[in-house]
């Protein structure tokens, strides 16, 4: 029997599956999209922001307009967006007087959101290298294994060593520590505390970036098992 799927679009829900399950990431990009919304319903803030943006000579990006149908590409367009524009973003909203502004200056401003934003725009960028792979004319059925073989070597090896020229890198290039506070292109960053104030206090609340990154790679690389193709008993799955 032969089954045929299309590798692509199944790649597509392997990742959606990934953010929906992970709690952690599926917290950012709900933020995230409510970030895209803040600016999106008001062309107020999207003209004050690039007023910013040209006085201070910041990167600006315009957020993606949100779009579910191609998760993956928009989830990656939106990292890129967020993060090469983010001394633009969180100084409009560290200037801004609107109680909602908080909130996201908070999100923006959190080591462990930053550290998870780069390196899943890092996953995204390799993953999105797959799909392109996928959809070359010269890749075969039989090319499938090894496709599928690298990108896993690949996203394994973002545990231990960041992408070259990737976001993860940028980060830690460009944060500074001053004084036991670290700093973001002149912006501090705060935090999360880890333990609760009164129960618990000998139980961690939440979780190191690091075993959050650690969940991602497992769970992307485990849905990459339907995508192999097993030839010793002639069932293909593509």
């Amino acid at each position: 029997m032969l089954k045929v799927w299309c590798a692509v679009h199944r790649s597509q829900l392997a990742w959606h599956s990934v953010s929906e399950s992970v709690i952690e990431l599926k917290h950012c990009f709900q933020n995230l999209i409510r970030l895209v919304l803040y600016f999106h319903t008001s062309g107020v803030r999207n003209r004050e922001m690039k007023k910013i943006a040209e006085e201070n000579v910041f990167n600006l990006i315009r957020l993606p307009t949100v779009f579910e149908v191609r998760w993956t590409e928009f989830s990656f367009t939106l990292l890129n967006a967020v993060l090469t524009s983010w001394q633009a973003l969180v100084t409009f909203l560290q200037n801004s007087k609107e109680v909602s502004a908080r909130g996201h200056y908070k999100f923006l401003t959190l080591v462990s959101n930053l550290r998870l934003l780069a390196f899943v725009a890092d996953v995204l960028f390799v993953f999105g290298r797959f799909q392109k792979r996928l959809q070359s004319d010269k890749t075969t059925l039989i090319d499938m294994h090894f496709a599928v073989a690298h990108v896993q070597s690949a996203l394994v090896a973002l545990k231990q060593k960041p992408l070259l020229g990737g976001w993860q890198e940028t980060f830690e290039e460009s944060a500074t520590e001053t004084d036991g506070d670290l700093f973001l292109k002149g912006i501090q960053l705060s935090a999360a505390t880890k333990r609760r104030e009164q129960h618990h206090l000998f139980v961690t609340d939440k979780r190191s970036s690091a075993a959050v990154c650690n969940e991602i790679i497992k769970w992307v690389t485990g849905l990459f098992v339907p995508l192999t193709i097993r030839t010793t008993d002639f069932s293909y799955h593509v």
